[in-house]
């Protein structure tokens, strides 16, 4: 019922992104009537629904849900996918320099890698000059697995993407960019870089919260840099 009539058939808010808040309150029989049709309610939900935090974190579900759908064949979540697509492409990168370059933290990321070595697609060893350093390589079954999923995951990136048009594609993705930039070294998982940025005149440069991890060579806080 929309206002005591009828919805028109074929509408299904649960499965219309666009549909309003009341509909949707209307629909939902664990909310009293009453209460989803008031307009103070409404409103205080749209407080909330219209956060960029909420806003984000429903999109990463999407994102999530869809990938899973599109690979469920491979039996592959998306951190699982994004650990082996990186160490392919680093072979031989440490486990706390996969945990910089993936933004996850180090228990995280180890969980992940044991899941991914007893499927047989990861090997790990010891670094020759420092026992302390675990080495990874993509197994020729890892290998394999990457091809063959390549076509889902494209297929998962265009069906969660697929509301946008070319242009507000390009704006999306760019202002995605733009937040992860600006908010990357205020987490605890920021991506690192591989090295200390120098200013072309040679001098020392600085960054406010920057600091080097002298156990894996890498940046463990990104900052802005700026010649003194």
């Amino acid at each position: 019922m929309f206002g005591g009539r009828p919805l028109p058939a074929g509408i299904d808010p649960a499965a219309d992104p666009t549909m309003s808040t009341r509909v949707r309150l209307e629909r939902n029989f664990d909310v009293p009537k009453l209460t989803g049709a008031d307009p103070q309610v409404l409103a205080q939900l749209d407080r909330l629904y219209r956060r960029p935090g909420f806003m984000i974190r429903r999109c990463h579900q999407f994102a999530v849900s869809i990938f899973l759908r599109e690979c469920a064949a491979f039996a592959l979540t998306p951190s699982q996918y994004g650990i082996l697509y990186i160490v392919d492409c680093c072979p031989g990168v440490t486990q706390i320099g996969l945990s910089g370059l993936i933004g996850l933290d180090r228990s995280t990321t180890n969980t992940v890698v044991l899941r991914l070595m007893r499927n047989g697609y990861l090997t790990r060893r010891a670094d020759a000059n420092d026992r302390r350093k675990q080495r990874l390589t993509v197994t020729p079954a890892g290998r394999r697995l990457l091809a063959a999923v390549d076509r889902a995951v494209r297929r998962a990136y265009d069906a969660f993407l697929a509301p946008l048009g070319p242009r507000e594609r390009r704006t999306f993705m760019a202002c995605l960019q733009k937040l992860m930039d600006f908010h990357n070294a205020d987490t605890r998982a920021p991506i690192v870089a591989a090295v200390a940025a120098k200013s072309p005149a040679g001098r020392r440069t600085s960054g406010k919260r920057a600091r080097t991890d002298t156990h894996d060579g890498t940046i463990r806080r990104q900052a802005t840099y700026r010649a003194r």
